[in-house]
């Protein structure tokens, strides 16, 4: 491993990819470039429907971290361009689908938004 394969992300530290989350499925490269996650919901940070969401979008959003923390983090997939600009991609950790490993440990759910599916609606699961 080279210096030039560590990135700083935020306060965390990742091999591969320079990234900084803004919650469970969206971010920044360090460069500026915003993606999100393929197919994938986290509760939402900025836009929350109510407190409950919000809440659980910053949990999302360290799982986020903790997960692509000092971990090999690698674009697999570019879809599209979203109507914000983001690049739709999927990403793996150290290999594995990054999603998938989001879902498993509760910071999100997959959907079929190609097929206009529609996301989950975390408040009414939040008040489950």
């Amino acid at each position: 491993m080279t210096l030039h394969s560590l990135f700083a992300v935020g306060a965390v530290f990742a091999i591969g990819l320079q990234i900084q989350w803004d919650d469970g499925d969206s971010g920044h490269r360090t460069s500026g470039s915003p993606f999100r996650l393929h197919n994938f919901d986290a509760p939402e940070t900025w836009r929350a429907e109510c407190p409950e969401e919000r809440t659980a979008g910053y949990r999302a959003k360290a799982l986020a971290e903790t997960i692509t923390e000092g971990r090999r983090v690698r674009e697999t997939r570019y879809w599209y361009k979203d109507r914000f600009g983001r690049r739709v991609v999927d990403l793996s950790v150290d290999g594995q689908d990054l999603a998938s490993e989001l879902e498993k440990a509760g910071a999100g759910k997959k959907y079929d938004h190609d097929a206009n599916e529609p996301p989950p609606d975390w408040c009414a699961l939040q008040s489950r």
